[in-house]
């Protein structure tokens, strides 16, 4: 793939795809880049994968433990609102007198 050379601030870069830079020789520019080794660059890949890793599953914990406390909290309320209802039910349904029914249909 051929790459293209455009100017940025005075500076030449080259571009592998359509606007994605790609570093310079070690001498273009000016100064040189410092080469590293394949056991380097591995371990600091290495080390920035678990450091992702762990930002993940805190952030998966961060999250269920949101989305429990909004479960409980919404348990809570559906099961007060039932109390409130059965509490209803149960002061209409002893307040009635005998052979009393509900069931009349008025139009």
């Amino acid at each position: 793939m051929p790459h293209e050379t455009g100017k940025r601030a005075g500076h030449p870069i080259q571009t592998a795809r359509a606007g994605t830079p790609v570093a310079p020789s070690p001498t273009e520019g000016g100064a040189a880049l410092t080469e590293r080794s394949l056991a380097e660059l591995l371990s600091h890949l290495l080390a920035e994968f678990t450091t992702l890793l762990r930002q993940e599953v805190h952030l998966a914990r961060v999250e269920v433990g949101q989305t429990l406390a909004e479960v409980g909290r919404n348990v809570a309320l559906m099961t007060g609102g039932g109390l409130l209802i059965y509490a209803a039910l149960g002061v209409r349904l002893t307040n009635e007198p005998p052979g009393a029914t509900n069931f009349a249909i008025t139009l």
